[in-house]
């Protein structure tokens, strides 16, 4: 800087008037500066100059370092950009088939598969298990989320330092709302399942976004872009066209519909976005690994699971007087084992539908936490939007669902799923941008640092994330 400042003041003295005269832009004085600066430095100087003139230029060109995500497509060089934009140079779409991108596109069409299988296992279950068994279910699918997730995290504990003892030091209380949320959403969800048509599950499941902004709005004070408003108004429109033609005409394939359930069914969104609220204020600014999170929050929401038992005895809810609760859970468990407890039941592959939800349902949830990571958030959002038309049409196929249970498209599910797809890309694409935005500023400061201190420690850079 000292070298500078004493050329730029020995070139004013000696002709600046000359400089002025010539039509010489403060371009062609830097560059000028430049290369006087470089004529006084030794060559070792010049050396290291030029290395990290060239280390700047690498990391100008990458997204960032790998520990932030790989870009979902390589990057083009400007030359090659003016080249595509003027047609002179046609697009190489092999470029695109590096290994990277290769991974990452499996494995959002991985998370699109699991997300539909997710959804259709979820209604085939309580399909066979019905109304009379769905508590026994709801309790048992938490049990086996628990023990999934236990494993996962005591293999983080005892092999990975992926859980500090920060992490363990965190008070648990802060779990039990989550937790009694958490519950109370799967509760109602699996109480209304059996006899709430699986698109309109679909379909209702979407309300969660709406419901999350007004939550957000009054305890947050969280304010949305105008489009995410836009988003939300046209999912509810499309949700209400979706819904009330089933309400007020039945369809012949919608014997076991019934109108309070839908109700229930949409009750059971509210907590969840509730508890998407709570996380959000609860855990601002703590680092805190999701499985550990995870983990604890499903643990406490088997036992609270049974302090939702007596909402079972309201009419809607099931009607079961409080002593019977108990048997139920009994014959819950033989219709598990594969035994016919009562005339109507159909419990012949009642183990395998329940391992098997059981199963999608935990690998669904860190698929979706591996897409969120690789991919950009914008191509996550579009993965989401992708799996409702998917989900929607599988229930309609009679030798997956089942003949008795198979749903037929009418032109107003079509619309009310175009309309809520809509709302969906309205309100995911502007916040996901936003995303990835925030992760390009992410890289490019880390590179910057990076660059200015010529080190790539790697405590030094995850310090400088945590601090961002």
């Amino acid at each position: 800087t000292m070298q500078r400042q004493q050329q730029r003041g020995a070139a004013a003295a000696a002709g600046g008037g000359a400089g002025a005269g010539g039509g010489e832009t403060s371009y062609d004085r830097l560059v000028r500066d430049e290369q006087a600066i470089s004529i006084t430095m030794s060559p070792a100087m010049q050396q290291h100059q030029k290395w990290k003139q060239q280390q700047q230029q690498q990391q100008q060109q990458s997204v960032g370092d790998s520990r932030f995500g790989q870009p979902l497509l390589k990057r083009v060089d400007s030359s090659e950009e003016d080249a595509l934009l003027d047609g002179k140079q046609p697009f190489d779409w092999m470029s695109l088939m590096t290994r990277e991108n290769l991974v990452v596109a499996a494995w959002v069409l991985a998370y699109i598969l699991v997300a539909t299988a997710n959804g259709v296992t979820y209604k085939i279950m309580f399909n066979t298990y019905q109304q009379r068994y769905s508590y026994f279910v709801n309790q048992w699918t938490t049990l086996f989320y628990d023990l999934f997730s236990i494993i996962i995290v005591l293999h983080r504990i005892h092999f990975t330092n992926k859980i500090t003892p920060e992490m363990r030091a965190f008070p648990k209380k802060t779990f039990l709302f989550m937790a009694f949320l958490d519950g109370l959403s799967t509760f109602l969800s699996a109480l209304s399942s059996s006899n709430t048509p699986g698109q309109i599950q679909t379909i209702v499941n979407q309300m969660v976004i709406p419901t999350t902004m007004i939550t957000s709005y009054y305890l947050l004070k969280f304010r949305y872009e105008n489009a995410q408003y836009l988003g939300a108004i046209t999912i509810f429109a499309g949700t209400v066209l979706s819904v009330v033609p089933s309400l007020v005409h039945p369809g012949a394939d919608e014997q076991n519909f019934k109108w309070y359930a839908v109700f229930i069914f949409f009750l059971g969104v509210v907590p969840q976005s509730a508890n998407t609220v709570v996380k959000e204020k609860a855990f601002k600014g703590t680092d805190l690994d999701v499985f550990y999170l995870t983990a604890w929050v499903s643990v406490l929401q088997f036992f609270m699971g049974f302090l939702y038992a007596p909402i079972l005895t309201l009419p809607g809810f099931g009607g079961t007087p409080f002593s019977e609760i108990p048997t139920q859970m009994v014959d819950g468990f033989h219709c598990f084992l594969g035994q016919n407890v009562h005339i109507n039941d159909h419990c012949e592959n009642a183990w395998w539908h329940l391992l098997m939800y059981s199963t999608i349902n935990f690998a669904y949830n860190i698929i979706g936490l591996v897409v969120y990571k690789k991919a950009s958030a914008v191509v996550a959002s579009i993965a989401g939007a992708v799996r409702l038309p998917l989900t929607n049409v599988c229930f309609t196929f009679a030798w997956l669902i089942g003949k008795k249970n198979a749903e037929s498209f009418t032109p107003y599910d079509i619309a009310g799923l175009i309309i809520v797809l809509i709302g969906f890309m309205l309100y995911s694409v502007p916040e996901a941008m936003k995303e990835d935005q925030e992760k390009d500023k992410m890289a490019h400061l880390v590179a910057s640092v990076v660059s200015a201190d010529g080190s790539d420690d790697d405590d030094d850079i995850d310090k400088l994330s945590d601090s961002y």
